[in-house]
């Protein structure tokens, strides 16, 4: 797997920017949870709008020592075709359903 440095350098470099800018967007101090997912925002994506205390329950079918792949998922009724999903989605509250399997599936793979 190849990985874009450079990409992550700058990632990392924003995360502070981020940070603050939710901290002032909030007007409180942020939790170690709340850091880490603000520094992790899109670009697109406002802090604004985000809600605390919303319950967000992920469950895995069939899941076991030998099911431990992600065959499919579903979040909040919708299918999920990546492991990646709007921040708000969390804490937005809802549920993430994994339907779990023995063997690496094609769920979450960017066709090439």
């Amino acid at each position: 797997m190849a990985f874009d440095i450079e990409m992550i350098k700058k990632l990392y470099a924003e995360m502070p920017a981020k940070v603050d800018a939710a901290r002032k967007t909030l007007g409180r101090p942020l939790t170690l949870s709340e850091k880490i997912l603000f520094a992790h925002l899109h670009p697109d994506q406002k802090v604004a709008g985000f809600e605390r205390g919303k319950t967000f329950t992920i469950i895995a079918n069939d899941a076991s020592r030998e099911n431990m792949y992600i065959q499919s998922a579903v979040l909040n009724g919708k299918k999920l075709d990546s492991f990646m999903f709007p921040a708000k989605e969390l804490l937005r509250g809802g549920e993430l359903i994994l339907q779990m399997g023995p063997s690496s599936s094609k769920w979450g793979i960017k066709p090439e």
